[in-house]
């Protein structure tokens, strides 16, 4: 063998799959066939068609139109307010070309004064019929004069097994959750006034994943007679609504569906759980590996339940109230916890809150404190932050400071030195000062920051963190001189940090 070329398609194809979109696309300019080969091939699952409609004057649609690349995965963005029906329709024949090859499809609809165009369901049920995973994305414009009966052409998908609709199809009258996706495995339905018991019931024995965001009280009532078998994960978000009032979830309802779902591994529930209710999960449900829950009085009880979950890795809680700890109720450690996000949570006594989650949760690896100010108050969020750094948390590898009402002090950054495995830190926009009086991090490899940031601040972190291999910034900057840099730089949307940590 004289060069690398010389290795089969194939060889080639399994040494490609295991680059980075980046490196992909560098290697694809290499030759035309290093070009044909990562292009072509439709197990190149990380090779996704984006279209989006803010570019379509730029687009080279003959391109596409001609390529010979066969894509398993594609996005479709409406973000122009130009859009109307006839580049719908233009878009979904370009998708069209793919349809032999395409298993993944997303479309995202982020117009705010338009509802979303249903003919887009309607052409994709048709021409695509052998997709197996579709999502779209909605903002849910209130106020628009929508047909309820647009669905009623919808055709059959046998192949689609995940699906996420938004409640502009969910409630649309012509539109039936069991005949568009008879095989469905897992649903991701977002719904108002329309409820579709009747349909999850009749999926009832192949579901593995649920998650339900419905905007009308006293409404999960009805879910608990449906007791899936085969329900592996499930997330149930109450949208717009007091979490107080109703109560969803009573003892003697959820009893019967959770023995009924005994290879449970993933449960968020956006409701008030009682603590009564949480100790039948955990009686029901031993295999659970993440848990999300919400408006919770006694977070150090919740604690003490959890300790029987001998498989728990995640958990989530979101506006929880510890009290001030009494050494005189001992707290089993819990033995497989390692990340563990806190939102909105009130630590009454901070300044011992972190040293007995340190010994509660030995083997913490990732922390997240969301919204950890409850007030603008810069001595409390100072306090908390010096309580968090003299825990001293041992096992510590990623830090996630998100909080919109107070600063990252400058002169605490040094401070990040006393975990001594951290290597992943997220901050918020307010997080950053350009000024840090000598800091220096060396452990951190990864920072990401909610907001854009300049050359000099750049300069700056990378002296703070020498070590840096990879930098997140929500915002691109054009006076950046990314040739200069040591580490990797990538630019992401903005977007909130709570609604990516707790899905499913």
């Amino acid at each position: 063998m004289r060069n690398i070329n010389d290795l089969p398609v194939e060889v080639l194809e399994n040494i490609f799959i295991f680059l980075p979109f980046r490196q992909l696309k560098l290697a694809s300019i290499v030759c035309s066939l290093w070009h044909r080969t990562i292009f072509s091939r439709a197990n190149l699952q990380n090779v996704v068609l984006v279209l989006m409609t803010h570019k379509i004057v730029n687009l080279p649609i003959t391109k596409i139109e001609t390529s010979e690349r066969s894509y398993r995965s594609a996005r479709l963005i409406f973000d122009n307010l130009e859009v109307d029906r006839q580049l719908v329709l233009y878009f979904l024949k370009i998708l069209q070309k793919f349809s032999n090859s395409l298993e993944r499809l997303e479309v995202s609809w982020k117009i705010y004064d338009k509802p979303l165009d249903l003919i887009i369901l309607e052409e994709i049920s048709k021409s695509i019929p052998q997709l197996k995973q579709l999502t779209v994305f909605d903002q849910e414009t209130s106020g628009c004069d929508i047909d309820p009966n647009e669905l009623l052409g919808i055709a059959p998908m046998k192949f689609l097994e995940k699906v996420r609709l938004p409640r502009i199809v969910m409630d649309a009258s012509g539109f039936n959750l069991v005949q568009f996706a008879p095989n469905v495995k897992n649903i991701n339905v977002v719904f108002g006034k329309k409820h579709p018991w009747d349909a999850i019931g009749a999926l009832r024995e192949q579901l593995v994943t649920v998650c339900i965001k419905t905007e009308t009280t006293a409404n999960f009532g009805h879910f608990w007679s449906i007791k899936p078998p085969k329900l592996q994960k499930l997330r149930l978000i109450r949208h717009h609504c007091d979490l107080v009032e109703p109560n969803d979830v009573e003892v003697d309802s959820v009893r019967a569906f959770f023995l009924f779902c005994p290879v449970l591994t993933v449960l968020k529930l956006d409701l008030r759980v009682p603590l009564e209710v949480l100790q039948v999960i955990v009686d029901s449900c031993p295999q659970l590996e993440s848990l999300l829950l919400c408006s919770i009085d006694g977070g150090w009880q919740v604690l003490s339940i959890l300790s029987n979950l001998k498989y728990l890795q995640n958990l989530s809680m979101i506006a929880a109230t510890f009290h001030p700890y009494e050494s005189t109720k001992l707290i089993s450690p819990l033995p497989a916890l390692r990340h563990l996000t806190l939102c909105a949570s009130d630590f009454l006594d901070v300044s011992q809150f972190f040293v007995q989650l340190n010994l509660t949760v030995p083997i913490l690896s990732t922390l997240q404190l969301i919204h950890y100010s409850q007030i603008c108050d810069e001595e409390l969020n100072i306090r908390t932050l010096e309580s968090l750094f003299l825990s001293k948390m041992p096992m510590l590898k990623k830090l996630v400071l998100f909080d919109f009402c107070c600063v990252f002090p400058s002169h605490l950054v040094n401070q990040l030195n006393l975990f001594p495995r951290l290597n992943e830190l997220w901050l918020t926009s307010k997080g950053l000062s350009p000024h840090f009086e000598s800091a220096l991090v060396p452990g951190v490899r990864r920072l990401a920051v909610d907001a854009p940031i300049n050359q000099f601040l750049l300069r700056s972190l990378l002296e703070v963190f020498p070590s840096l291999t990879r930098l997140d910034v929500c915002e691109e900057c054009d006076c950046l001189d990314e040739q200069s840099l040591r580490c990797e730089l990538n630019f992401c949307e903005k977007r909130s940090l709570l609604e990516d940590r707790v899905q499913l």
